[in-house]
């Protein structure tokens, strides 16, 4: 394995990220904690946008800035 995948969520009070060992894991991990957090803070849910979910390749021994490769 030379990478992992990196996926993140923006809410307006909150930053989600989660990792995988391919995009499909990491952006349904993410959806997971997203769906804990609706259930803990008893919101709507649709509270977040689907859309907006990023997911990125991270290879390792590799800097970035701002979530993208140096």
């Amino acid at each position: 394995m030379n990478s992992i995948f990196y996926a993140y969520y923006d809410s307006r009070s909150f930053s989600f990220d989660a990792i995988g060992t391919d995009e499909r894991s990491a952006a349904q991990t993410l959806i997971d904690g997203l769906n804990k957090h609706r259930e803990q803070y008893n919101l709507e849910s649709d509270w977040y946008y689907k859309d907006d979910i990023q997911v990125r390749e991270m290879k390792f021994d590799e800097c970035y800035r701002d979530r993208d490769e140096l």
